[in-house]
C-alpha cells in the first residue's frame, strides 16, 4: 500500500506525542559460547480515539485492543502495538517527520539493521548469536530505554567505549552498559549504579566486577568495594 507523505507526517507526530518507541527484551541465557537473546523494535500508542488508531492499523497492521478506562475523564482508553519487521517499517517511513522520539527511532532502526544483517543458526526455535554482536545489540537496547526516561534519570554516562574483551574476562561493556544492565538485573537502584559504572571506569568493564561490587557497597561503600575487589585497579 503506498503511503502518502502527509499521511507519514501526521503518524510521526501521533508517535510524537500519544506513542512510544521502544525495544523489547527477553532475557538471554549462555550457552556454549553463544547467546540466545530476542530483540524487538516495538511501537505503541494510546488514544481515547478508536477510528485514529484504526487508520494506523490499516497501514502499519500491529494489535489494537481496549486498554483501560477512567484516567483520560472516564473515557475509553485503546492501545495499539505494533512489533517487529512493521514496526520497523513504520519507523522507516516517519523518522524524517520525528521531533521529540527521533532518537529511539534511530536507534531502534540500527538494532534492526545489525538483526537483518546477522547470519543465525536455530536451535530448539531460539536465536544464538555471538557475544560481539549481543553487546551491540544490548547497548542500541539500553540507549534507547535511556532516552525514554525522564528528568534526572536521563543523566547517565554516555561514554562510548568498548576496550577489546581479554580472554575469558567476562562481558565487557561501555560504563553506559555496565550502569543499564545493574539497573536491569535489579542489582541496584539508579543512582547507585550510575555510582559504580564511574567508580569502576578505568579500572574494569567486567559487568560481573560490577555486580560484585554492587553486592558489597550497601555495607562497605562503593569506593571501599572497589578497592578491595579491584586492589591493582
Amino acid at each position: 500500500m503506498a503511503v502518502s507523505e502527509g499521511f507519514k507526517g501526521w503518524v510521526a507526530g501521533f508517535v510524537d506525542g500519544d506513542g512510544t518507541v521502544t525495544v523489547h527484551k527477553q532475557k538471554h541465557s549462555v550457552k556454549q559460547g553463544l547467546v540466545h537473546t530476542a530483540y524487538y523494535v516495538l511501537v505503541a500508542f494510546q488514544n481515547t480515539r478508536r477510528e485514529a488508531l484504526e487508520a494506523i492499523q490499516l497501514v502499519y497492521k500491529g494489535r489494537l485492543r481496549p486498554h483501560r478506562q477512567g484516567e483520560w475523564g472516564g473515557c475509553l482508553v485503546y492501545h495499539l502495538v505494533i512489533a517487529g519487521k512493521q514496526a520497523v517499517i513504520l519507523l522507516k517511513d516517519i523518522e524524517p517527520y520525528l521531533i521529540l522520539k527521533r532518537e529511539q527511532a534511530q536507534l531502534c532502526l540500527q538494532l534492526a539493521d545489525s538483526i537483518a544483517r546477522c547470519r543465525y543458526q536455530r536451535r530448539s526455535a531460539a536465536t544464538y548469536i555471538s557475544e560481539t554482536e549481543w553487546r551491540l545489540r544490548e547497548e542500541l537496547y539500553l540507549r534507547v530505554r535511556n532516552c525514554n526516561r525522564r528528568g534526572k534519570e536521563r543523566e547517565i554516562i554516555l561514554e562510548d567505549f568498548f576496550p577489546s574483551p581479554a580472554p575469558n574476562a567476562g562481558p565487557q561493556l561501555s560504563l553506559f552498559g555496565v550502569a543499564g544492565l545493574l539497573v536491569e538485573r535489579g542489582e541496584a537502584d539508579f543512582e547507585l549504579a550510575t555510582q559504580i559504572a564511574r567508580s569502576l571506569h578505568g579500572k574494569s568493564a567486567n559487568f560481573w566486577d560490577a555486580v560484585r561490587v554492587a553486592r558489597l557497597a550497601p555495607q562497605l561503600g562503593v569506593d571501599r568495594a572497589v578497592s578491595l575487589l579491584l586492589p591493582g585497579g
